[in-house]
């Protein structure tokens, strides 16, 4: 068996070439777009975006009547990094229209 390989969604839809650096990607929103760094196209992120949101509004309904600071704090930063990898492992670039 093989192991899995971590890869980023980083490509570009028009060129296929690397588009942005994994940082840009993150603040990459449906409603806003950045220019390609090889092509200079526009792309942006599709309405899958959102389900990162997920992660953080769970964590935030397990945590709402926590009176334990540290387990509040690591499950809030647990959420956080899975939202993180799924923006950038599982969300693709998409051309903008």
């Amino acid at each position: 068996m093989t192991p899995m390989k971590y890869r980023l969604e980083l490509t570009c839809p028009h060129c296929q070439q690397p588009a942005l650096r994994w940082w840009q990607k993150l603040t990459l929103w449906p409603v806003n777009t950045r220019l390609c760094q090889q092509c200079h196209r526009p792309v942006t992120t599709s309405l899958a975006t959102l389900f990162t949101l997920l992660p953080l509004a769970s964590a935030l309904f397990f945590i709402k009547d926590m009176q334990h600071l540290p387990l509040m704090i690591m499950i809030w930063l647990l959420a956080v990094l899975v939202a993180l990898h799924v923006q950038l492992t599982l969300i693709p670039l998409i051309k903008k229209p």
